[in-house]
């Protein structure tokens, strides 16, 4: 089944200046921090006539009451719309770009990814969970510390009206990548940066969690070693687990998902068997059980010291995991969690031959 992104994006380049503007209305407004070339809004629709009117499509509209940017003149451009509270799957993943079979990732249509670049200032604003992000990762070869510190000033600065930048959670980069996409696994309206994006948790020896943004693997990095960083604020839907000892499942009552508690399983499984396997799981029972898509998976994921860990309630063993989202591009290889990663190079979600075996973790959606 092929899907379709949705949103409204508004594309183009703008030279932002050490000047910045300040207002409390988050979407209202043009920082910049730097002399810096930033992907921001193309020009935008004809301008209002009065200044509380708004432009037409304006990517970047004018202050509020003042004279309009390249939105128009004179307007705001509009306001950023309101999230739906959800969490996001990607686009369109079917094993080799052909036709999804059944319990393939792309044959599940769950929340579609939905963004919108705010008017009159540089950022993303996420329709699905509500988080806000740079458009530009404009802190490019920085160590951790650094990226905190960069987080820091866009808060001084009041960057688009938050003082609440910061460094975001794995978990929150994974809400952005797409696995319907390739090289970068993340949507067009970020700018288009392949490398490895860090996050604020935290593994052993000194490293940190983060996203490989050229096919969307979850690895590690030394933190003092050169990353790159996007800064985020707001807070995204959280999970709620809640063990049902009746069907031996554990409900999810903030992402609406239900998860097979135990392996249920005689695996391993190749990743066909895996699909099959949840696809026609009787017990517990109600039927529509599949295997989860790596975003899905990737949620009960709680990145560690060591690897990572199930949450409380979840008796399943730190084993290596299939999804049912193939790698981008790939008609031979799908990905795979791994709760006991060894090396960096294969990270804790990876891509893997379709004909090696794991183990296989249900999903379907709570009653």
């Amino acid at each position: 089944m092929t899907r379709t992104a949705q949103g409204r994006h508004r594309g183009g380049l703008l030279l932002l200046g050490t000047a910045l503007l300040t207002t409390t209305a988050g979407c209202e407004l043009v920082a910049g921090i730097d002399d810096r070339e930033v992907f921001a809004g193309a020009t935008g629709g004809q301008g209002g006539t009065t200044s509380s009117s708004g432009g037409g499509q304006g990517g970047q509209g004018g202050g509020a009451g003042g004279t309009g940017g390249l939105g128009g003149d004179g307007g705001t451009g509009g306001d950023c719309g309101t999230a739906v509270g959800a969490w996001p799957d990607s686009t369109v993943y079917c094993l080799d770009g052909g036709g999804c079979v059944e319990g393939e990732d792309g044959a599940v249509v769950t929340v579609l990814p939905d963004y919108e670049h705010c008017p009159d200032m540089d950022v993303v604003h996420d329709l699905v969970t509500d988080l806000y992000w740079q458009r530009a990762a404009d802190c490019q070869g920085c160590s951790h510390a650094e990226a905190e510190d960069h987080c820091n000033q866009l808060s001084t600065y009041q960057a688009g009206g938050f003082t609440d930048w910061r460094v975001p959670t794995l978990r929150e980069l994974v809400s952005i990548i797409d696995y319907g996409l390739d090289q970068p696994v993340a949507s067009t309206y970020f700018s288009p940066e392949t490398s490895f994006f860090v996050s604020d948790d935290l593994k052993e020896n000194n490293a940190r969690w983060g996203v490989r943004l050229s096919n969307g693997q979850i690895t590690w990095w030394s933190q003092g070693l050169a990353s790159n960083a996007r800064c985020v604020r707001g807070s995204a839907p959280a999970s709620s687990f809640q063990v049902n000892t009746n069907d031996d499942t554990v409900v999810d009552t903030g992402l609406a998902l239900e998860w097979t508690r135990s392996a249920f399983t005689s695996g391993p499984f190749s990743w066909n068997q895996a699909r099959i396997h949840c696809n026609t799981l009787s017990v517990p029972p109600g039927g529509g059980w599949r295997l989860p898509s790596a975003k899905e998976h990737l949620t009960i994921y709680l990145p560690n010291d060591a690897g990572g860990a199930f949450p409380s309630g979840f008796a399943q063993a730190p084993q290596t995991y299939w999804t049912a989202t193939p790698e981008p591009g790939s008609s031979t290889r799908a990905m795979a969690i791994d709760y006991a990663p060894s090396n960096f190079a294969e990270g804790a979600l990876h891509p893997e031959l379709i004909g090696l075996t794991h183990g296989a973790i249900c999903v379907r959606q709570a009653p």
